[in-house]
Order: C-alpha cells, then structure tokens, then sequence
C-alpha cells in the first residue's frame, strides 16, 4: 500500500507531505518519504530489515537519511523482547517522566 499523508491546516508540522510504502502481509511500513513546508523532500526512512518476534512484525535495521544535511543514521536492534512481565505502571506519565 501507499500511503500519503498530509497536515491539517491548523496543525504545526515540520513537514508538508509524507509518502509512506506499507508492506500488505504484515502491515509494516517500509519507507517513508518527507517533504518540508517547501516542498522539497527532505529525509527519507527506510527498513532494511524486519522480522517476525512473538507474531509481531519488528523492525530490527532502519535509516533515518537527512537529505539537506547529508547525515544518515542507522539503528539495528537485537534482542528484542515483547511482553517480559514489565508492570504497566512502568509506563505511566508519571513514571515516564522520573
């Protein structure tokens, strides 16, 4: 799928457009493009890879490239583990914000 996504009028964003390329099976978005409020695009994101963990399509490689500054950021992930018995409270605003 692809999906283009824009701001409402009132809203504040850095960005004027998104295109992002959703894969169909596992619904998880592949790239994304942005444009700034000139419309010129601007970064783009990319999954250079993702698997499957506990039934949940994950990315584990992705990049982040700055198109105006020419830096470029990847993050790889290992060790990924979903639902490892943490208490909701954790995750709280409260506690978020210790």
């Amino acid at each position: 799928y692809i999906l283009i996504s824009t701001p409402k009028s009132e809203t504040k964003s850095q960005y004027s457009k998104l295109i992002t390329w959703i894969e169909k099976k596992h619904l998880i978005p592949l790239k994304t493009n942005f444009w700034n409020k000139k419309g010129k695009p601007t970064k783009i994101y990319t999954v250079n890879n993702f698997t499957i963990i506990d039934t949940i399509a994950t990315e584990v490689d992705v990049t982040m490239d700055d198109l105006t500054s020419g830096h470029k950021t990847r993050l790889v992930s290992k060790n990924i583990i979903y639902n490892s018995g943490l208490k909701n409270s954790l995750f709280t605003t409260r506690a978020l914000e210790r």
